[in-house]
């Protein structure tokens, strides 16, 4: 879902954005706010809201599919320049 993880205070505080040009590896990481709980790209605004879950097999399906949906997100595409 492009666009969820908009700002950078959603994501987690350590991440550097560099310049055009630099080589970067893209991370999913965990973000949690008073507005957001989910799994979010380190390079760009792809996100994925985290419902809540009443078993521990349900988190792990959810987890599972959270990292699939990052495996094939294009950061090309998810630019935090062209979400704003």
């Amino acid at each position: 879902m492009p666009g969820v993880c908009d700002s950078a205070a959603e994501v987690h505080p350590f991440v550097e954005f560099h310049k055009l040009g630099v080589v970067m590896t893209r991370q999913m990481i965990w973000a949690e706010d008073e507005n957001f709980t989910g799994w979010c790209c380190s390079r760009c605004p792809w996100g994925v809201i985290a419902p809540r879950l009443e078993s521990t097999v349900a988190a792990l399906a959810f987890h599972r599919v959270a990292q699939e949906g990052f495996d094939q997100h294009a950061c090309a595409y998810n630019t935090r320049e062209t979400a704003s």
